[in-house]
């Protein structure tokens, strides 16, 4: 039988005949009433026909990405992928003597610790509990995933002052040993964390093992001829900030000067002209001035690089500066692109650390990062009129211009959805997607060509941009070729959103308008469009609406930390009014 599907269209619900059904039908009814069917029936041909057309959009799509990347990363990407996996995971030998490792004094405590390890050697992070034999760590763990494995590797369990120092620093020999035996995959970005958490620990406590000392060594030269320029982003960066702080501990100023040096210029890269790093996700840009907080703090103490110290103190005002006017002074954390929420204690820390080194508020407002915000008797609006950024490298941007975010008396009503996994799989993809922002979609289209994790080829374009006092309006064109227009007004008490969405295939698909709801909402029982929230009621009205679902989706605050909340998606063919009131 033929299959059938519903399909949404502007005059009415049609049903349509599934041909792939029908014509798999066919052929199952050719093998069985008229034997082997003959290779070049047209079947085959479609076939071979859909093999070839998925093989060259598949090229085409890798050539649309690598066409963004920097002459540098290419070079690198050439190098690393094409030289044999063992020879660039190749490590310095452990040494058989060297001097001690130099005890720096540097501030650590807004650090954050993900990883919650206990006595009885069991390990949890992000909701997954491994256990672990006595004397049996296993380092490349993967039943959870990477990232999972990765915060295992970073060792941010030392700096867990709950546990017994003794029992952590049995658990940094055992990795030490693992390290130089080569058990431990050697990879740069968690050994730039483990650099900077295993300082921490010697700091408080001091390593008193020589194979870890030997150990440290070795991989700070590991990680000097493994600088991650196929990649860049905030990953130099963490690079940069370990070999900094590496080079010093060793006893090697000079050199700790030529990495800080590296850093400031790659700092002066990144850095947008708002003071937001250049991927632009909140928590990656807070966990970057955490750490060169710590580097900023080891320089002044030890009185080294005192020159290049002052510059680091320029660009890490600008960042406090960013992540200010993105949280409302702390009030507010906004989960834009690849975030995840950071606990307020934590911020609070980390901004009394910034006075405490004299890093002020550079009071640069937001500009070139492409966010906007408006506030009006309470209630709060941040929109993203921001392209990709950096362009040559998207693995943390989302499919999502024109995306906002709601709040009234510094409760969250209209959310960013977040985040909860970066393993490659149809999840990843979805919390990718234009469809989980609160936009403009069509069904199985994104605005920019997501694939895989992280990668990204064509992307949409923003075309014009008008701002006001309480006012925006934009307009961007999908790298297919649609266009939204969108134009947002706040005032007291209301939100009125237009938006005009055309179609470059000129179909009469519907379009869907979408709206995250806070998991702290709850639907009224008194009004259908109505939701309560503590201390107040939202409300929609819609204007050019054709038909509106109600369904439950996953907001996640942090991976593996999702909880139930409700998305309203409104179905309208080419214009739709959007009334959000609220009351208190």
């Amino acid at each position: 039988m033929p299959g059938f599907h519903r399909v949404r269209r502007c005059s009415t619900w049609e049903v349509a005949v599934d041909d792939d059904l029908c014509t798999s039908e066919r052929y199952r009814e050719s093998r069985v009433f008229g034997g082997r069917a003959d290779f070049m029936s047209g079947l085959n041909i479609n076939a071979l026909w859909k093999g070839f057309n998925k093989a060259w959009q598949g090229g085409l799509r890798i050539a649309h990405t690598l066409r963004y990347l920097k002459g540098k990363q290419l070079l690198y990407l050439l190098r690393y992928r094409l030289l044999p996996t063992g020879l660039f995971r190749l490590r310095p030998l452990c040494p058989a003597r060297n001097a001690p490792v130099r005890i720096l004094s540097f501030p650590w405590q807004h650090l954050p610790v993900w990883t919650h390890c206990r006595d009885d050697h069991s390990v949890k992070i992000f909701g997954h509990t491994a256990n672990f034999a006595e004397g049996a760590w296993d380092w490349r763990i993967g039943r959870y995933g990477k990232l999972w494995n990765y915060h295992l590797q970073y060792l941010d369990l030392l700096l867990d002052e709950t546990l017994d120092p003794e029992y952590r620093r049995s658990i940094l020999a055992d990795c030490s040993r693992a390290w130089c035996r080569g058990t431990l995959l050697a990879e740069p970005y968690p050994v730039s964390q483990r650099i900077v958490n295993i300082l921490v620990f010697h700091s408080v406590h001091g390593i008193q093992d020589p194979e870890s000392e030997r150990a440290f060594r070795s991989q700070v030269n590991y990680l000097m001829s493994h600088l991650e320029f196929h990649l860049m982003g905030n990953h130099l960066l963490e690079n940069y900030i370990a070999l900094s702080m590496g080079t010093m501990a060793c006893g090697s100023d000079t050199s700790c000067r030529k990495w800080v040096q590296c850093l400031i210029s790659e700092l002066s890269e990144q850095l947008l002209v708002d003071g937001a790093h250049c991927e632009r996700s909140l928590s990656y840009h807070t966990t970057l001035l955490g750490r060169l907080l710590c580097l900023l703090g080891a320089l002044e103490r030890q009185g080294v690089c005192l020159a290049e110290a002052a510059k680091l103190r320029s660009r890490c005002s600008a960042m406090l500066s960013w992540l200010y006017a993105m949280t409302d002074t702390l009030q507010y954390f906004p989960l834009f692109n690849d975030s995840v929420r950071w606990p307020k204690a934590l911020l609070e820390r980390l901004t009394a650390l910034a006075a405490e080194l004299d890093v002020r508020d550079a009071g640069l407002g937001l500009s070139a990062s492409g966010y906007r915000k408006f506030k009006c008797k309470g209630a709060g609006l941040m929109v993203n009129i921001g392209e990709v950024q950096p362009a040559h490298q998207p693995g943390h941007s989302h499919a999502d211009l024109l995306h906002f975010v709601l709040s009234v008396n510094g409760h969250p009503c209209i959310v960013d959805p977040g985040i909860s996994t970066y393993e490659v799989g149809k999840r990843r993809l979805r919390e990718r997607s234009t469809d989980m922002h609160n936009v403009v979609s069509i069904a199985g289209e994104n605005q920019s060509e997501l694939w895989s994790a992280f990668r990204m080829g064509r992307r949409a374009r923003l075309l014009n941009a008008i701002e006001g006092p309480l006012r925006i309006e934009a307009e961007i064109r999908w790298y297919r070729g649609h266009r939204h227009h969108r134009s947002m007004e706040l005032s007291e008490g209301e939100l009125v959103i237009r938006d005009h969405f055309e179609r470059s295939d000129h179909s009469d698909a519907l379009a869907m308008a979408h709206f995250h709801l806070d998991a702290g909402l709850v639907h009224s029982a008194m009004l259908e469009n109505e939701y309560t929230f503590t201390g107040g009621k939202l409300s929609f009205v819609f204007e050019g609406l054709l038909e509106k679902s109600e369904e439950s989706y996953d907001q996640c605050f942090n991976f593996g930390d999702c909880r139930p909340a409700h998305r309203i998606t409104a179905y309208f063919c080419n214009e739709l009014i959007t009334r959000i009131r609220w009351s208190l």
